[in-house]
């Protein structure tokens, strides 16, 4: 996968004269590349996909939780 993610952002190359797509900057300096946040992007998008996915399936839960408790309390009342 990080191959893959790799030739997609323009990184992976197989030349000589190529440094994987990095510039070298001085000693000390915090320097972000584009590619980074494109990294991170892709990350956090997937995280939050399966966090999205957590949370949808509590709320179901919890919802037929609430219709089941409902039923069983009419059937308890209904009972002579």
């Amino acid at each position: 996968m990080f191959d893959v993610t790799q030739k997609a952002i323009g990184l992976h190359g197989h030349d000589e004269g190529d440094h994987g797509g990095h510039d070298h900057h001085g000693e000390g300096e915090l320097v972000l590349e584009p590619y980074l946040w494109k990294m991170l992007s892709a990350t956090l998008s997937v995280w939050m996909f399966f966090v999205l996915q957590l949370l949808l399936r509590l709320i179901s839960n919890i919802y037929k939780q609430r219709q089941n408790d409902k039923k069983v309390s009419v059937n308890v009342h209904l009972q002579p």
